[in-house]
């Protein structure tokens, strides 16, 4: 299995983005691994920042991108 790393760069650093290959589930589902994937990395990475109270930066992050 190979797995490959997108950077994404913000005003605190870069946070890496993984994607990887697609799973039975994903196809299951009806849906492209890529929005599988970001949906899960981004839920995870607004729970960070909601925990350290980054709300500002969390609501910035979570208008970035635009999942159905």
């Amino acid at each position: 299995m190979t797995l490959e790393l997108s950077i994404v760069d913000d005003r605190h650093g870069s946070m890496t983005i993984p994607f990887g290959e697609p799973e039975p589930s994903d196809d299951l589902l009806n849906k492209s691994m890529w929005s599988t994937r970001l949906r899960s990395w981004l839920d995870a990475r607004l729970r960070t920042l909601a925990a350290a109270q980054r709300i500002q930066d969390a609501r910035a992050l979570r208008n970035e991108f635009v999942l159905d």
